[in-house]
């Protein structure tokens, strides 16, 4: 059952759980502030502070704010109701009396998450975990939340009273090796049905799997708005070049942009698309892609999507082969809070079925109407991602009277990919915002005609900067 609005917590409670989880969940308390030591006569500026609500304490500001342990404590309370404009303030003044005081600086941080300043927040995390005076535990702990905020989707962020516009803009470098640049079929040799019987020839090697390193580069740029109201809208824009030296005709340049409405609890979600796709091997491809639907929260973790889309998928240098997909689709996401993580569980997972049926654009297109499904699942650690996907497709008709007496074609992919993922900033400080990554990539393809198995692994090392 889908639990109503009204039960469900508001944004700001959710942004709240969401920041302590991440800066909290794996030091269970961060670093306490110090013992409150009164500065004055007045009790409630010293060890009998938590006893007392947070506005008898802020009645006694005038009188306790020389204290950098009570502010530390003020500040974390502040925190804890989701009231991070005022933490800050309050932090703010404690690390001036007090500037290398862990409680106040833990503290802060959540602070400038909560009020939506991501950066600020993920740099004051790597300045920590280069802080001698913390133990070599809770400074792994401290990477580790690092990575879970600078990774966190730019739809969480937006929940906080930040301002409705927020951006990230990210460029990578990757170097790698891959075993089969072009995803060529691996045969040595393919059979043909001809009018006089099967006949077998010789693959060209040029037509086979070609391995090499390649270099690519990435930038993305994500915006997200999220004004007062029940919708959020997200924009992004992802560039891509790979190049290979001994291979150019596997050196490609891809482009991918998307605009997407959703509702903040439940409502009609929508979204629009374009892709496109050149190679210096001559492959000219551009896609359009719409989809709409219901989305809604069945827990205030996961949110679950149920829509339909639509896609053309345009192939210039072979027209033939172009066709018009559509379908139905279901989504589930979830990242977990601090209350219910636990270390061995990701910080996020994503799953999406679809299945559809792909129409030729042409009436001559070898195997004529196509049905595919897809699976895929996606989840993440705090520096670890792993992300696997399998496709079924079959085809109506023969694909081709020269192949197998015009047999019925069917394929299934598999794509595997694992990454590792570390900030640089605790080994070099000036590189605030710059992450490495380490990577491995597996595809295969079966099929029963052996023209359209193909097989490819490929393992990377990236360089990407933030901001």
């Amino acid at each position: 059952m889908v639990p109503s609005t009204s039960k469900m917590p508001p944004p700001q409670a959710r942004a709240h759980t969401w920041c302590l989880g991440l800066l909290c969940l794996s030091l269970a308390v961060c670093v306490p502030a110090a013992p409150l030591d009164a500065p004055t006569d007045d009790p409630l500026c010293g060890p009998d502070a938590p006893q007392h609500s947070t506005e008898r304490l802020l009645q006694r500001i005038t009188l306790c704010q020389h204290n950098p342990d009570w502010l530390a404590h003020l500040g974390q309370r502040l925190n804890t109701e989701a009231r991070y404009a005022e933490a800050a303030e309050h932090l703010e003044r404690a690390l001036l009396l007090h500037p290398t005081h862990l409680g106040a600086s833990f503290a802060y941080s959540v602070a400038l998450a909560g009020s939506g300043d991501l950066a600020s927040a993920v740099e004051l995390l790597a300045q920590l975990s280069t802080r001698p005076d913390v133990p070599a535990a809770q400074r792994r702990q401290l990477i580790a939340a690092q990575m879970r905020m600078a990774e966190q989707p730019l739809s969480r962020l937006a929940l906080t009273a930040a301002p409705a516009w927020v951006a990230r803009t990210s460029v990578a470098w990757r170097v790698g090796h891959d075993n089969n640049l072009l995803g060529s079929p691996r045969l040595n040799s393919l059979t043909l049905t001809l009018p006089t019987g099967d006949q077998t020839y010789a693959v060209d090697p040029v037509n086979q799997p070609r391995a090499g390193h390649y270099q690519r580069v990435d930038a993305r740029l994500d915006v997200s708005h999220h004004p007062s109201g029940p919708r959020r809208t997200d924009v992004a824009l992802a560039l891509q070049e790979r190049r290979n030296a001994s291979t150019p005709e596997s050196n490609n340049q891809q482009i991918e942009a998307l605009i997407e409405s959703l509702p903040a609890q439940q409502g009609i979600w929508g979204n629009l698309s374009l892709a496109a796709l050149r190679t210096d091997g001559g492959t000219r491809y551009h896609s359009t892609s719409l989809g709409s639907g219901w989305a809604w929260h069945v827990t205030p973790e996961c949110q679950t999507r149920l829509g339909a889309e639509s896609q053309t998928r345009q192939l210039a240098s072979n027209p033939v082969l172009s066709g018009r997909y559509t379908g139905v689709l279901w989504t589930w996401n979830c990242a977990p809070t601090s209350a219910t993580h636990t270390s061995r569980l990701p910080v996020q997972w994503w799953w999406s079925l679809r299945t559809g049926t792909d129409h030729p654009t042409q009436p001559t297109r070898p195997g004529g109407i196509q049905h595919t499904t897809a699976l895929r699942a996606s989840a993440r650690w705090a520096q670890w991602q792993a992300e696997a996907e399998l496709t079924h497709s079959q085809d109506r008709t023969g694909y081709s009277p020269l192949l197998d007496n015009n047999r019925l074609r069917h394929s299934t992919r598999t794509l595997v990919r694992v990454e590792y993922h570390w900030p640089l900033a605790p080994l070099f400080p000036a590189l605030q915002g710059a992450f490495a990554t380490t990577g491995i990539e597996g595809y295969v393809q079966q099929s029963n005609i052996r023209l359209f198995k193909v097989r490819s692994y490929n393992t990377y090392f990236s360089l990407r900067y933030q901001w």
